[in-house]
C-alpha cells in the first residue's frame, strides 16, 4: 500500500513539472519580436474599452496567464499572457493571443488584442483599439500597427521635416481614417511648389494650405518643397552707422551668404550670427536645406554712410558775410549709397543757409565735399544760434547734425 502511494506521488510530480515545462514554453516571449510589423486591422465597429482599474490585492513578480484566465497586472510585475484576459497596470507584458488593457505599461503583442491607455505597445499582428486619441491610443505610444477603417499615407521623400501635418506624430506612419480628411501646409520658412496624391482628392487655396480627403486605398503623396529665401533684418539702404544684419530662414535650414558681391551657395561662409556692417556691402544669401533644392538668393545692398558738419567760429555783432562751408559725407564700401534729402531744422532754422536741400548719390569709396554747404546768415543779433542738419536716406533713414553758432557784443 505504501509502494502505491508512493508511486503515484512520483507520477502526479512528474505531470506537475510537465505541465509547468509546457505553460512556461508557451508563456515565453518571442525571442525576436518585430516592432515595425503590421498588423490585423480591427473592426471599425469595434467599440472602445475603458482600462480597468488595478484591484487592491497583491500580485507576484512574474504571472504566468493561462487561456479563459484573467488578471490584474501590478506594477514593476512581469506578465506572460497566454490566451487570458490582462489589466495592465504598469507591468510588462508579453500578450500571446489574449486581450491586454493597458494602463501605462509595457505590453508585447503577438496575435492579441490590446486597449493601449498611455502604454507603449509593440503589436504585431494584433489588433489595437483606439480610446479616444487622435491616432492610435490615448495618450499611448503604439508602434507596428495598420489603423482599423484607415488608409496609410506615404510621402514620396522624407520631407515631414518641412510640413505641418494635422495630428501627425513623429516617427510615426500617417493614416486617414476612412471618410476623413487630412490637412498639411508647408512650415514657416517653406514653399510647396507642387502635389498630388496616388489616391483620393487634393484641395488647396492661396494661402498654401492643402486638405486630402476620399481615400480609398494606401496612397502615395508626391510633393515638392523649395526653402524659402533668407529673411534679412536691414532692407537695402543708406545708413549713418555701423549696422547689425540679422539673417533667418525656415525650421532645419541652414544659410549661406557672401559680401563680395558673388552668388552664395553651400561653400560660401556659413551664417552663425548677426553680421557687423561697418562699411557700405552687398550682402547675398541662400536657405540650404536637407533633401531640397537651394532657395532663391535674398539680397541686402547695404550703404553706410561717415557725415562730418562745419563748426563755425564766435563772431562780434556786425560780422562780415560767413563764407558756407562743406558738409562732407564719406562712402567707404564697395557699393553705391544715396541720401534722399538735407534740411534745417529747430529753433533757429532760420538762422543759417543750406545751399541744396536735394539728395545726392554717393559712389563706392567715394567723399561728396562740393554739394551741401552750409553757412549763418548775415547780420544776426548778439546770441547763440543752434539747429540741425537733418539728413535723409532713399530708405527713410535719418540722422540729425549738430549746427551752431555765436554772435557776441563788440562791449566785450
Amino acid at each position: 500500500m505504501k509502494k502505491r502511494t508512493k508511486l503515484w506521488a512520483m507520477v502526479l510530480s512528474t505531470v506537475l513539472l510537465l505541465s509547468l515545462l509546457t505553460a512556461t514554453a508557451l508563456a515565453a516571449p518571442l525571442t525576436n519580436i518585430d516592432t515595425t510589423a503590421n498588423g490585423e486591422s480591427a473592426s471599425p465597429d469595434a467599440s472602445p474599452k475603458p482600462a480597468e482599474k488595478l484591484p487592491k490585492e497583491k500580485t507576484a513578480a512574474v504571472i504566468f496567464v493561462a487561456a479563459e484566465e484573467t488578471h490584474y497586472a501590478a506594477p514593476d510585475s512581469v506578465v506572460y499572457n497566454n490566451g487570458g484576459l490582462v489589466y495592465n497596470n504598469g507591468a510588462t507584458v508579453y500578450n500571446n493571443a489574449g486581450t491586454v488593457y493597458n494602463n501605462n505599461g509595457t505590453v508585447y503583442n503577438n496575435d492579441g488584442t490590446i486597449y493601449a491607455n498611455g502604454g507603449v505597445v509593440y503589436n504585431n499582428t494584433g489588433n489595437v483599439f483606439d480610446n479616444g486619441a487622435e491616432i492610435y491610443s490615448q495618450s499611448g505610444d503604439v508602434r507596428g500597427i495598420e489603423m482599423a477603417g484607415a488608409f496609410k499615407l506615404e510621402l514620396n521623400n522624407d520631407l515631414r521635416a518641412y510640413l505641418n501635418i494635422d495630428n501627425a506624430v513623429e516617427g510615426e506612419p500617417i493614416y486617414i481614417k476612412e471618410g476623413e480628411s487630412l490637412g498639411f501646409s508647408p512650415k514657416e520658412g517653406y514653399n510647396i511648389l507642387s502635389a498630388d496624391v496616388s489616391s483620393g482628392e487634393l484641395l488647396s487655396n492661396k494661402f498654401g494650405n492643402y486638405t486630402l480627403s476620399n481615400l480609398t486605398e494606401d496612397a502615395v503623396l508626391n510633393i515638392q518643397i523649395k526653402p524659402l529665401p533668407p529673411v534679412m533684418s536691414l532692407e537695402s539702404g543708406s545708413y549713418f552707422s555701423a549696422q547689425k544684419l540679422t539673417i533667418s530662414a525656415g525650421e532645419n535650414a541652414e544659410i549661406y551668404y557672401t559680401t563680395d558681391g558673388s552668388e552664395p551657395d553651400e561653400n560660401s561662409l556659413k551664417y552663425t550670427q548677426p553680421i557687423t556692417i561697418s562699411e557700405s556691402t552687398a550682402v547675398k544669401a541662400v536657405s540650404v536645406s536637407r533633401g531640397l533644392e537651394v532657395s532663391d538668393i535674398s539680397s541686402a545692398d547695404i550703404g553706410i554712410l561717415e557725415v562730418t558738419v562745419p563748426e563755425f567760429e564766435k563772431k562780434a555783432e556786425g560780422y562780415p558775410l560767413i563764407e558756407a562751408l562743406p558738409v562732407v559725407v564719406k562712402n567707404s564700401g564697395t557699393i553705391e549709397a544715396e541720401i534722399k534729402s538735407a534740411d534745417i531744422e529747430g529753433d533757429s532754422s532760420e538762422s543759417f543757409v543750406l545751399t541744396h536741400h536735394s539728395g545726392q548719390k554717393i559712389a563706392a569709396g567715394r567723399t561728396v565735399d562740393d554739394y551741401w554747404t552750409v553757412r549763418p546768415e548775415g547780420g544776426l543779433k548778439v546770441g547763440n544760434y543752434n539747429a540741425k542738419l537733418v539728413l535723409t536716406t532713399v530708405n527713410g533713414e535719418k540722422a540729425e547734425f549738430k549746427l551752431s553758432f555765436q554772435v557776441e557784443s563788440n562791449n566785450k
